[in-house]
């Protein structure tokens, strides 16, 4: 459960990001409990975030490798996690389209966007069929905080649009969102 932190109206989004996004120790925590969780079930886990710093905190806590558009190693991280010599992978925007691995089984939406577009690809990685994987699981997180919470409810809404798609619970069970008429 995510604690909601209040910002003035004036606040800029860039502040909120870095302040409830990049340096929030909990949310971060929650994203490698999660990511580690997925791992030791035997996913295959894909961790996305928006921004290179976010990519670098979670690196250091433990949620595994960090890919990046320049990363110097970007081919040998890549084929290591193909190989599954890396089971949990931290990646930016580099692996949002034309990057086709259908064993992931499990993206993690770290880095909120606004964007559905966005936000599809990136699950879209997960979605690929392939032998034996008979689901998927999207984790993505309620912000509830200036800007993300916007950002998660236009998510969410999409989400429920999706028939095939089975929502199981929220992060943050005291939100709006729980009290929608939804089999939980």
């Amino acid at each position: 459960r995510l604690t909601s932190k209040y910002f003035p109206w004036y606040t800029k989004y860039n502040e909120v990001y870095k302040d409830y996004v990049i340096n929030n120790e909990e949310r971060n925590k929650q994203i490698i409990s999660v990511a580690n969780e997925l791992v030791k079930s035997g996913r295959k886990v894909l961790i996305f975030v928006t921004r290179i710093d976010h990519g670098e905190v979670l690196q250091k806590m433990g949620g595994g490798e960090f890919l990046y558009s320049l990363h110097p190693k970007r081919d040998e991280l890549i084929d290591s996690f193909k190989d599954g010599n890396i089971k949990c992978l931290i990646s930016t925007s580099v692996l949002n389209e034309g990057f086709d691995l259908p064993i992931i089984d499990a993206v993690i939406l770290a880095g909120p966007v606004k964007s559905i577009i966005m936000t599809l690809q990136r699950i879209g990685r997960a979605l690929r069929p392939y032998p034996n994987k008979s689901d998927a699981i999207i984790v993505d997180f309620a912000d509830n905080c200036l800007f993300l919470k916007d950002h998660f409810q236009r998510r969410f809404e999409r989400y429920i649009l999706e028939n095939s798609w089975k929502i199981e619970k929220s992060i943050d069970e005291s939100s709006e969102q729980t009290k929608l008429d939804l089999d939980w």
